[in-house]
């Protein structure tokens, strides 16, 4: 590893840590305030089928073993729930999706993301998020600002913008030359060690295996080289060292 141009995160898990997920309680908050229901049809009958939809979205592919690559996006998601129900929306579609986020994560920043960030700013080195997410980039930027006010990250890169999902390696190429910069001069740092470990590496940009937030099973370990951190601390440390050794 160098010292990087630019820090890539992912965002649930890395930047932010996702306590909770209640799909229930963003379905009734959508019914209660966002959309019509003519029909009258239970939260419980939409949240059994939004979950079914999901799985079906979610089905593996031949290509990634276990992983979903293409996104759907949550505009089109909605179009299809609510037509299906024949609920009317009141509320823009960004409205909705803001709502929908809100209501269903339990989600606060994880420990010491804030000080790594003015490290990275203060040292010259520029922050970027790749995200697989299905919500819009407008919508994961603003829950970046609720969440972490003092963030300015260069750029935002979400699945359902740019079609492909992590580990492939079209969003990692297309947030390469967003930021206008080659795979070397770039660091990526995320918990999942295929979707950003392997992905990160197979694209040609050295992984960060962040494990302050890690749900996965101990025995699974990314098959590329990467370093691997417990806490934002210890990637200030290393990029201070290497830098010492740069001048």
């Amino acid at each position: 590893m160098k010292k990087p141009k630019i820090v890539f995160f992912d965002y649930g898990q890395t930047l932010i840590d996702e306590t909770s997920f209640d799909l229930m309680k963003g379905i009734q908050a959508v019914l209660e305030t966002a959309v019509e229901n003519p029909k009258n049809v239970p939260p419980k009958e939409i949240a059994d089928f939004f979950g079914r939809m999901l799985q079906d979205i979610n089905l593996p592919t031949k290509d990634f073993t276990g992983m979903q690559y293409i996104e759907v996006p949550d505009p089109m998601m909605q179009e299809y729930l609510f037509r299906f129900f024949g609920l009317r929306p009141v509320k823009s579609s960004r409205e909705i999706e803001w709502m929908f986020w809100n209501r269903t994560k339990t989600s606060k920043p994880s420990p010491g993301i804030t000080d790594v960030l003015a490290f990275l700013r203060e040292n010259g080195i520029r922050t970027g998020v790749i995200s697989n997410t299905p919500i819009t980039e407008e919508i994961l930027a603003k829950s970046l600002k609720k969440l972490i006010p003092e963030n300015s990250f260069d750029l935002i890169v979400t699945s359902s913008e740019t079609i492909f999902r992590k580990p492939h390696p079209r969003i990692f190429q297309y947030a390469l030359q967003r930021a206008g910069l080659p795979a070397s001069e770039a660091v990526h740092c995320g918990d999942n060690p295929m979707c950003d470990i392997e992905g990160a590496s197979a694209a040609g940009i050295f992984p960060v295996w962040y494990k302050g937030c890690c749900t996965v099973a101990e025995n699974i370990r990314p098959k590329c080289k990467h370093l691997a951190i417990q806490s934002w601390r210890e990637l200030k440390d290393k990029i201070s060292r290497i830098s010492e050794t740069q001048k």
